[in-house]
């Protein structure tokens, strides 16, 4: 009987998102320079901002960014500011030093349906 109980408690928990997850795996994805993981957890259309401009892209064009962008530097640290979780979404701000230069990250996660999805990405020279 247990065996049954957990079996059904395993299915229905296995479509469901666990707080916290998406965005751990987008911020490994950071520190490994990893574009198409990043862009696993983006939504249709992202608001990137990169050198002081912010515009909204497709999921395939951030991700196309974020990989140029990765392909230029050398990740060497992702240090965290700030992180914050709530019930319809998660922030993180922090800081990240390349061989080049530094930025500050700040991602913004919204809740769609069941998943996590990234509606904000920001890269600003610090």
């Amino acid at each position: 009987m247990r065996s049954v109980f957990l079996l059904i408690l395993f299915s229905l928990l296995a479509g469901k998102s666990t707080p916290g997850i998406p965005m751990q795996d987008v911020l490994a994805g950071i520190r490994k320079g990893d574009a198409g993981k990043i862009s696993r957890h983006m939504d249709d259309v992202v608001r990137i901002t990169l050198d002081e401009r912010t515009y909204p892209y497709s999921k395939t064009q951030s991700e196309a960014i974020l990989r140029n962008f990765f392909r230029s530097r050398t990740v060497i640290d992702l240090s965290m500011v700030h992180q914050s979780e709530g019930e319809d979404g998660e922030v993180f701000v922090g800081d990240l030093r390349t061989r080049s230069d530094r930025h500050r990250v700040s991602i913004i996660m919204r809740a769609r349906g069941e998943r996590m999805v990234i509606s904000e990405f920001r890269l600003e020279r610090s």
